[in-house]
């Protein structure tokens, strides 16, 4: 086939099979539009130079694009697409994922993330930016987060409002901080500061304008508050140091007051409620004091008083319904029952008895006249004494006063004996009482000694 000496202007083919055009060299197609009105199979690489214009393209192979790509209408590829040039997409793209779809948007110019897919960054996938669920997630795993500016800030939605702004400097905190939870090893400074829940600084707090709280307010574990002006009602659950006080309304305190310096009140001052007041030394004469006759005429309320030196009575009394206890020896003229009634209760003189146990075996008595180390000793009581016997054992091995061993209950009538075998009992002995009786625990028989009643 010469060049240029074989033409074929029409090209029918007639039979049923599939011709072929086969050349041993290369065969080139030149006019002026190459039109392919049906559809067309390249089993082989298919070598494009000019510039080329695709309607529809479906593409289910490997290819290759080396220069400038025109595609007008929809291209599918469903297996891989390499281009080594540069590809120009005049309308939206869109990128489909298996469960979420990404778009760009020609006519808004930007790229579109849906609901759901993520923009991830770095080579272990550090850094992930999401949105779903009506929440935006900013990500990172490795390393810090760094933001990098002169002027940083964090602001309302329509960035009217500066919410947090960091100055160039990067130790300024200006606008409106509001937090749920806060923690701060350093400092924070802030021209308006809201804590909703609560704030924890490990340090100091510097405050050169005033803090405000309302009732639900709580301040808790200061171990020391410096202020110029307290204004309102101090209310403090013994707080170990308040110092520097200046001017208060008024103070209610639920603990104690410790004051290593003076506590000083001017005419208008009242301090009441008060359940003890202890000092080293109280300064003027008591003119002003209130609800007072001549003298401090009762001591009141204070679990644990202390006497300095003796005790003057100067021919008053000692009164009241309670006990006095001692861990020496009184000594006085005469002892007598401030009052008689007649009934067993009256009491003249008590001696007491703290009763333990060896065992299950035998009681034992710590008192006047008997050795705590005494197995079921026999006890001499004198007519008309009262005796308190305390049973520490309890209901381990209730103590009973009986007439005989595994005899009946001693019941002296009246009030003469009264308490309980597992606490304690008082017993003061009637001038009639039998010589003696025992005293046996009622689950152990074995415990039981006598109590010889005397003149």
């Amino acid at each position: 086939m010469a060049d240029k000496s074989f033409g074929i202007k029409e090209l029918n083919l007639i039979s049923s099979g599939t011709p072929k055009i086969e050349s041993p060299n290369n065969l080139n197609l030149s006019a002026v539009t190459v039109a392919i009105s049906t559809n067309a199979t390249v089993g082989g690489t298919l070598d494009v130079d000019g510039h080329t214009e695709l309607d529809d393209v479906n593409i289910s192979g490997v290819s290759t694009f080396s220069g400038i790509t025109t595609v007008t209408g929809q291209t599918l590829f469903t297996k891989q697409l390499g281009v080594s040039g540069v590809s120009t997409f005049f309308n939206d793209v869109k990128f489909t994922g298996a469960s979420y779809d990404a778009l760009w948007d020609t006519s808004e110019n930007r790229l579109e993330f849906k609901d759901g897919a993520s923009a991830v960054f770095g080579t272990g996938d550090d850094l992930e930016i999401k949105h779903s669920g009506g929440n935006t997630t900013l990500k990172n795993i490795t390393g810090q987060l760094r933001i990098a500016g002169n002027d940083i800030r964090i602001q309302n939605q329509t960035s009217s409002t500066d919410f947090i702004k960091i100055n160039s400097t990067g130790s300024v905190v200006t606008g409106i901080l509001t937090a749920t939870n806060v923690s701060a090893s350093s400092s924070i400074t802030a021209t308006t500061f809201y804590a909703n829940d609560q704030l924890t600084v490990s340090g100091n707090i510097n405050a050169n304008g005033n803090i405000v709280g309302d009732s639900s307010t709580n301040i808790t574990g200061i171990a020391g508050v410096t202020a110029s002006t307290l204004a309102g009602t101090l209310q403090t659950a013994a707080q170990p140091n308040i110092t520097s006080l200046g001017t208060l309304s008024s103070a209610t305190v639920s603990g104690n007051i410790n004051a290593n310096g003076n506590i000083v009140g001017d005419n208008a001052t009242n301090i009441s409620g008060i359940n003890s007041v202890t000092a080293t030394t109280f300064y003027g004469n008591g003119a002003n004091l209130t609800g007072l006759s001549s003298g401090i005429s009762n001591v009141v309320e204070d679990t644990s008083p202390q006497l300095g030196g003796d005790l003057d009575l100067n021919s008053k009394k000692i009164t009241g319904t309670g006990n006095i206890s001692m861990t020496g020896i009184a000594t006085a003229t005469g002892f007598r029952s401030s009052a008689t009634t007649g009934d067993g209760s009256d009491v003249a003189f008590a001696i007491k008895y703290y009763i333990t146990s060896s065992g299950s075996s035998a009681y034992r008595f710590a008192g006047a006249g008997v050795l705590n180390s005494s197995n079921n000793p026999t006890l001499y009581f004198q007519r008309g004494f009262t005796y308190i016997l305390e049973n520490s054992t309890g209901g381990s091995h209730p103590f009973e006063l009986r007439v005989t061993s595994g005899g009946s209950a001693y019941a002296p009538g009246g009030q003469f004996l009264t308490g309980s075998t597992t606490g304690t009992q008082i017993l003061t002995v009637p001038m009639d009482a039998p010589a003696s009786i025992v005293y046996q625990c009622t689950i152990h028989g074995g415990m039981v000694g006598t109590i010889n009643f005397v003149q």
